[in-house]
């Protein structure tokens, strides 16, 4: 469900929150909001901006919360979306049309992966494949993904704009390692906003 009013968090509040979420989530799932630019959606903790911006809803400071974002999986879970994807389509052979509206765009990949590499830090998670995963890769494992020919297939995040050779969540968590390092090592002083 659209939320009426979003705030904007900071790299700083999201690590705090994952802080407060240690011991409490063991998973982080990644979607795209299906809808256009700017628009937050309240089945997520989080929803990344156009310009890779942390857009909450209001109240949204409990990583903890179960929400429904990812079917069976919402417990001990974490939901972030991209604001994009409007319109994207996929064929049978797998071709993807991410749509004229609203693409991802790499500074909400980038704030995607960001995101992940905050919290999990805060949470002390690591960011394998096992705990942090696109939509498409659970959607695949439960039976619902673009093998399967569920009328409520999801192929969230299946693969990015730009981005060959590699899957969307190996992408996302090679990038949220990265910054996970830069965050260990100083934040500010090694890039992180």
């Amino acid at each position: 469900m659209k939320s009426n009013t979003n705030m904007v968090l900071t790299d700083e509040q999201l690590l705090q929150m994952g802080k407060l979420a240690k011991g409490e989530i063991n998973t982080i799932y990644l979607h795209w909001t299906a809808g256009p630019y700017g628009h937050v959606y309240d089945d997520y903790h989080l929803c990344i901006g156009k310009d890779g911006e942390f857009d909450a809803p209001v109240g949204m400071m409990d990583l903890t919360m179960t929400l429904a974002h990812t079917w069976m999986r919402n417990s001990h879970s974490v939901g972030i979306a991209v604001e994009a994807a409007r319109g994207a389509k996929i064929d049978r052979d797998g071709a993807i049309n991410f749509g004229k509206y609203s693409p991802p765009t790499q500074a909400q990949i980038e704030g995607m992966a960001r995101a992940v590499a905050l919290i999990c830090c805060g949470a002390e998670l690591p960011i394998t494949k096992d705990t942090v995963m696109t939509h498409a890769e659970i959607a695949d494992m439960d039976g619902y993904g673009v093998n399967d020919n569920d009328p409520d297939m999801r192929w969230d995040l299946l693969r990015l704009p730009n981005v060959v050779n590699m899957s969307g969540g190996d992408y996302i968590r090679r990038l949220a390692n990265n910054y996970l390092t830069k965050i260990k090592k100083g934040g500010e002083k090694s890039g992180i906003k």
